[in-house]
């Protein structure tokens, strides 16, 4: 396995961005699929599908401005699934543990 080399300087700025990109389009992406949601609105889903490109995009960009190799680029893409997945995911718990309960067995 070969160590991860340091990032060029003349690409720190980009994955510098890149990283933030990715951040950024992760929060974007759960805020937006969450109001897409809850106000039941497929312009907000289209949005929120936007900002997971985006975030796609930036974390491509870092993982070669990055020099991320072998191991590295699988849990980038690990990385990708676990963003894609978790908001629906949590989404769904949220909304099982915020129904409304049965009356016969009061809590």
């Amino acid at each position: 396995m070969n160590p991860i080399q340091p990032v060029n300087p003349a690409d720190f700025m980009a994955t510098f961005l890149a990283a933030a990109g990715v951040i950024l389009g992760g929060l974007g992406y759960a805020l937006l699929y969450a109001a897409a949601r809850l106000q039941n609105r497929p312009s907000l889903h289209r949005a929120a599908l936007l900002a997971f490109a985006l975030l796609a995009a930036c974390l491509l960009v870092l993982v070669k401005t990055a020099h991320l190799d072998g191991v590295w680029q699988g849990l980038a893409l690990l990385l990708l699934l676990g963003y894609r997945v978790a908001p629906p995911a949590i989404f769904h718990l949220c909304h099982l543990t915020h129904a409304p309960h049965d009356e016969e067995f009061p809590v």
